[in-house]
């Protein structure tokens, strides 16, 4: 018997999800770009309102990790951490691959946002140029153990 159709039928389908991935991703880009933006500015304020609100015991803690004093290099307080949500980037999507979705890491659910390897980098300059208004940036880091990349938000908060 002569199975090389087989490998002709897998390799069609493989381009069929790739294809009905990249047109589901290129018609919800801008949503999730919007999306992703509301949570990082809302979490920075978030911080930003726990910080006001903390006693001077906590906001040491805080400034120890999450909310960086001005230095000797750095006028301005700065916000570094790690956003809610997590990218992964996606080179061989299955048929059931959806682009928003949730990730089940060990008793919780992470957000998660499949872009596909082409689109990757224009992912990350949309999202940089949507939070540039705010004096915000990202960074991706790449999560060795969990192979997915996690967000690092960077925020100028001025003068608290």
């Amino acid at each position: 018997m002569d199975y090389r159709y087989l490998k002709q039928e897998v390799e069609k389908e493989k381009n069929l999800n790739r294809k009905n991935f990249e047109e589901e991703y290129e018609n919800q880009e801008k949503e999730l770009v919007e999306r992703i933006c509301k949570k990082i500015i809302n979490q920075v304020k978030g911080t930003v309102k726990a910080y006001y609100s903390a006693s001077e015991e906590v906001k040491n803690r805080m400034c120890m990790h999450v909310i960086k004093k001005p230095s000797l290099f750095r006028r301005n307080w700065l916000y570094e951490a790690n956003a809610q949500d997590v990218i992964h980037k996606v080179i061989e999507p299955s048929s059931n691959m959806h682009v928003y979705s949730y990730i089940n890491y060990y008793d919780c659910e992470i957000p998660c946002v499949s872009v596909p390897e082409k689109n990757f980098a224009r992912f990350y300059s949309l999202l940089n140029q949507s939070l540039k208004s705010e004096d915000m940036s990202v960074e991706f880091e790449f999560d060795e153990t969990n192979k997915w990349y996690n967000i690092k938000v960077t925020a100028d908060l001025g003068r608290l």
